[in-house]
C-alpha cells in the first residue's frame, strides 16, 4: 500500500515547563506537536519533520523521541556551529499558558537559507501535502522565507497540497505590516487554511469571523477552518459553511498544543477521506484529550481512536454494488473469471483465502489487471496479511473480529473488514476502530429485515451482506441506506468455475448486472 506522504516544517525546541514549582525538561514546539499526533493517528500517513538542529547535547534524545513516535528524520539538517531553541512554559489555574522563548540564533533559523533551491524544490515535490505554521515562518530569517516561498510556489504548481495554521506569536514578529505581508504571501500558497480567530483579530483587527474567511477567500484558499477553543468551528469549502461543535470538557488542565492536536486531527481524517465534518469532528475530539493533560504530548494510552471510514474502498465497492467472490485455486481461471467481470464493466474481485495458491493467484490478477479492485478474504491470520499485501491485495476481509489481526492491519495501513451480525459484534468492531463490516451469515442471520433493524442503530457503519445473498433478494439488501454493496459466490457458482462454463458464467453476470442496475 502506497502512504500518503506529508512534510511537515518547523521548528522543535528544548521544553522546560513549570508544574507546582517543579520545572521538567522535555521537547516541543507547534508544528512538532501536530507531527507526533498526526502520526500516531494512521499508520496510512508517513510524517516527516523538515528542520535544522543544533549541535548540543539535547539533539540526539531529540531524534531518538521523533523516532519513537514514527516521524521520518531523513530530512532534518544538522547545524555544526548553532544550538538548539529553549521556552519555558507557565500554566495558569484556568489552563491558559504564558512562554518564554531563547530562539533567536537556533540552528532551525537557518537550515532554509543554507539550502540548495534547486535541491529543496525536489525535496518538497517528493510530498503529497506540506504543512507548516506562522511561527514556522516567524523563525526564519527574510532570506529563508523568500527561498521557501519560491519552493513552495513550485510544489503548488505541480499540485502539491499546502497546509498553513495561523499560529499567530507577536513576539516573533518585529512589525505588523511585515507580518501581514508575509501571511498573504503564504495564504497565496494554501490550500487548507487553520485559522485561530483570536489570531486573525490581533493580526489583522478583525471583528467579525466572516472577515477572516472572505480575507482568505480572497487568497485563493479553498478549504478554511476557523477554530474557536471551545466554542464551535466552521468549515468552509465547496460553497458551503459547516458548523461542527467542540467537545465539552469539565475540567481543562492545560490547553497546550490544543490548536496543534486539531490540525493534527482534521488532516489525518481528511487525508485519508474524511468528509470535512467528521474531520473537525476528529480535530474536536483529539484537543479535548489533549486539555485534560499537562503538557504539549499526552500519552499514547490516552490517544482517541480514529474510526476509519474507509471513504475511497467504500465508495469503489458502492460502485460496483455487487463483490464477487471467487474460490479457485487456479490463476488461469482466476484470470478468466476477471476478465468477464471486467467486460462486464464490474472490475472488482474477493478471492477467498483457502490455500497457499491464493496469494500466487492475487499477484498474477493484479499483474494482469492493474486498475482492478482485489481483495484477498477469509483472512484470520497475521502471515496472511503480509502475504495477500505483498501480492497485491486492495483490501482484506475476516470472517470474525481478530484484534491482532485488526491492529497488524491497521499498522500496514490496509482497509480491513470484519464480518459481524449483532449488535455486540458491531460495538466490538467498533471498539478497535473498524466502520466497515461484512453481514455475516446474512439470511442465516435475520436477513434484510434484522440488517434493517440494526442499520438504523449504526448509521455512521457501512454493511456488506454477504451469506446466502442470491438474485432474488439482493436488492432487498441493496435497498438499505448504509449498505455499500453486497457480496457472494452465487454471482460466479466455483462449480461453474470448475468446469469452466465460461460462457454460460458471462451470461449469468449479465443478466444479474442488468437487473441491478435497472
Amino acid at each position: 500500500m502506497n502512504k500518503i506522504k506529508v512534510a511537515i516544517i518547523g521548528e522543535c525546541m528544548v521544553e522546560l515547563k513549570e508544574i507546582d514549582d517543579v520545572i521538567y525538561q522535555s521537547f516541543g514546539g507547534d508544528t512538532l506537536n501536530t507531527a507526533i499526533y498526526l502520526s500516531r493517528l494512521t499508520p496510512k500517513i508517513t510524517v516527516s519533520y523538515l528542520t535544522g538542529v543544533g549541535k548540543d547535547h539535547f539533539t540526539t534524545k531529540m531524534l531518538s523521541q521523533w523516532q519513537s513516535a514514527g516521524i521520518c528524520i531523513d530530512y532534518v539538517r544538522h547545524s555544526t556551529n548553532k544550538q538548539n531553541g529553549i521556552y519555558s512554559i507557565q500554566t495558569r489555574d484556568n489552563g491558559e499558558h504564558f512562554f518564554n522563548y531563547w530562539r533567536n540564533d537556533s540552528a532551525a533559523k537557518y537550515w532554509v537559507q543554507k539550502e540548495d533551491i534547486d535541491h529543496l524544490i525536489a525535496e518538497l515535490c517528493s510530498f503529497d501535502l506540506i504543512y507548516l505554521s506562522g511561527i514556522s515562518l516567524a523563525i526564519l530569517t527574510t532570506e529563508s522565507r523568500n527561498k521557501l516561498f519560491s519552493a513552495l510556489s513550485v510544489c503548488q504548481l505541480k499540485g502539491i497540497k499546502i497546509a498553513f495554521d495561523n499560529n499567530y506569536r507577536p513576539t516573533l514578529w518585529d512589525d505588523d505590516i511585515e507580518t501581514r505581508n508575509v501571511y498573504s504571501a503564504m495564504l497565496k500558497l494554501t490550500d487548507i487554511a487553520f485559522l485561530t480567530f483570536d489570531d486573525e483579530r490581533k493580526l489583522w483587527g478583525d471583528t467579525t469571523k466572516q472577515q477572516a474567511i472572505e480575507r482568505t477567500q480572497g487568497f485563493g484558499v479553498n478549504e478554511i477552518i476557523v477554530r474557536q477553543g471551545k466554542h464551535d468551528c466552521f468549515v468552509v469549502a465547496d460553497n458551503a459553511m459547516y458548523t461542527i461543535p467542540a467537545q465539552r470538557v469539565s475540567k481543562v488542565i492545560d490547553t497546550t498544543a490544543a490548536g496543534d492536536a486539531f490540525s493534527a486531527g482534521y488532516l489525518a481524517k481528511r487525508l485519508t477521506g474524511g468528509e470535512y465534518e467528521q474531520c473537525a469532528a476528529m480535530g474536536h475530539l483529539l484537543a479535548s484529550k489533549v486539555i485534560q493533560h499537562h503538557g504539549a504530548i499526552i500519552p499514547e494510552t490516552e490517544m482517541p481512536i480514529m474510526h476509519n471510514a474507509m471513504t475511497e474502498l467504500v465508495n469503489q465497492l458502492a460502485n460496483c454494488q455487487i463483490v464477487p467472490i471467487a474460490v479457485v485455486d487456479d490463476p488461469k481461471k482466476a484470470i478468466k473469471v476477471a476478465q468477464i467481470l471486467i467486460e462486464n464493466e464490474l472490475p472488482c474481485i474477493e478471492v477467498a483465502f483457502r490455500s497457499n495458491k491464493t496469494p500466487n493467484i492475487i499477484k498474477q490478477l493484479r499483474d494482469t489487471y492493474p486498475q482492478m479492485l482485489i481483495g484477498a478474504g477469509s483472512i484470520t491470520k497475521i502471515e496472511q496479511v503480509d502475504l495477500a499485501i505483498e501480492a497485491g491485495a486492495n483490501f482484506l476481509v475476516s470472517p470474525s473480529i481478530n484484534p491482532n489481526v485488526v491492529h497488524y492491519c491497521q499498522e500496514k495501513g490496509i482497509d480491513l473488514i470484519v464480518s459481524i451480525n449483532s449488535p455486540y459484534l458491531i460495538e466490538k468492531a467498533m471498539e478497535v476502530g473498524v466502520m466497515t463490516m461484512k453481514f455475516f451469515p446474512a439470511e442465516a442471520s435475520g436477513g434484510a429485515p434484522m440488517l434493517k433493524a440494526i442499520s438504523a442503530v449504526y448509521p455512521d457503519v457501512k454493511f456488506i451482506p454477504s451469506g446466502g445473498i442470491n438474485p432474488f433478494n439482493l436488492v432487498n439488501y441493496l435497498s438499505i441506506s448504509n449498505v455499500a454493496c453486497v457480496s457472494g459466490t452465487w454471482l460466479i457458482p466455483p462449480a461453474l468455475i470448475e468446469a469452466e462454463e465460461w460462457q454460460q458464467i458471462a451470461e449469468f453476470i449479465e443478466d444479474e448486472l442488468r437487473f441491478v442496475r435497472e
